[in-house]
């Protein structure tokens, strides 16, 4: 609330703010409709970026989710937001470590 009151960023260029959720336990479904009604209030914040790392044994990298402000000055960039968004589910971004099990040559 304090980076969407009080913005640190430059006018005219939009404002993200990432968070990392890991310590708030089902922040991906609940933070989006926590924070709707106020972003009407928060015209300088373009959107908020919710994260949490992903590790595995066989994979790293992270789960996130991006929410947009309608409501801002400055939008984030429409070749930024496409396909990425204000997407119901969270997304998952990340690198495997291990090679994907091949199936032996001359099976079918």
């Amino acid at each position: 609330m304090r980076k969407a009151d009080f913005p640190q960023g430059t006018a005219g260029v939009p404002f993200l703010v990432a968070v990392d959720i890991s310590s708030l336990p089902g922040a991906f479904s609940e933070m989006p409709q926590a924070v709707t009604g106020f972003l009407p209030l928060w015209k300088a914040l373009s959107g908020i970026l919710l994260f949490q790392e992903l590790m595995g044994i066989d994979r790293v990298g992270w789960l996130w989710r991006l929410l947009t402000n309608p409501y801002a000055d400055v939008p984030l960039p429409e070749s930024f937001c496409s396909t990425r968004a204000d997407l119901p589910q969270t997304m998952e971004t990340g690198v495997r470590l291990t090679k994907e099990p091949q199936e032996p040559a001359g099976a079918a």
